[in-house]
């Protein structure tokens, strides 16, 4: 293998920054998508989805509901979970972060001062507890409750801060750390748009977070891997809630 090669499954979820990254600083790789359900267990989620819930009480059939590839994947992965980053070297590397990371620090998206490095990844923090809430109430009991204490308290706990640390640089013009884009813009990006697909109006009292994220998304690279097949139809999440 001589390039680096992305596996994370068909939907959007913990690996889209990676893809971001990656498309958008021209970073030759291979970015192969393995469905994580069986084409069965696709057909009966969008009747009843498959949470969290279903796994722990056993009335999720893994066998029968994972697909084939993932099977056959998972034991020889690091931690049995995805994404992972298989470099030219024969390194196999787990969790988003921790590749984003490497990618970062290989490719400079890192910041230019150990202050910027420092603001990074207290960003970085910042934003996956964030998404953790999202996940948390999407793989278990995604009804409308949990979805408006997502959308009226603890959404907008975390944005509030990040308008505010996009505002302090530059007037919130530009990057959310220095004068050139990081790997936490991708990171962040990404986020701010799965909370679009929890609410469509809730950036609407963050005009810097708004105007953020359209720029980000709109780098020609990264508008033409959104543009794109199978990119384009990908959910946020493996159980197709949002």
């Amino acid at each position: 293998m001589s390039i680096l090669k992305h596996i994370y499954f068909d939907c959007k979820g913990r690996g889209q920054p990676i893809r971001y990254l990656l498309a958008d600083n021209d970073i030759p790789h291979d970015d192969s998508i393995i469905p994580v359900f069986s084409e069965a267990a696709e057909a009966d989620a969008k009747v009843n989805p498959i949470t969290l819930d279903k796994i722990f009480n056993h009335s999720f059939d893994k066998d029968y509901s994972y697909s084939e590839e993932w099977k056959k994947l998972k034991p020889e992965v690091p931690f049995n979970v995805l994404p992972v980053l298989k470099t030219p070297e024969g390194q196999v590397i787990s969790q988003t972060n921790a590749i984003l990371r490497y990618l970062a620090r290989k490719y400079d998206l890192y910041g230019t001062t150990e202050d910027d490095v420092t603001q990074i990844d207290i960003l970085i923090e910042h934003e996956s507890e964030g998404r953790e809430q999202i996940y948390v109430r999407a793989y278990g009991d995604y009804h409308a409750t949990q979805r408006e204490k997502l959308v009226r308290f603890i959404l907008p706990d975390n944005l509030r801060p990040l308008e505010n640390e996009l505002e302090k640089n530059n007037g919130g013009t530009g990057f959310l750390v220095g004068e050139k884009i990081s790997f936490a813009d991708y990171k962040i990006a990404d986020f701010l748009d799965t909370c679009l697909a929890v609410d469509s109006t809730i950036l609407e009292p963050y005009p810097l977070l708004k105007a953020y994220l359209e720029r980000i998304l709109s780098r020609p690279k990264i508008a033409e891997l959104r543009g794109k097949e199978p990119y384009k139809s990908l959910t946020f999440l493996c159980c197709r809630i949002i």
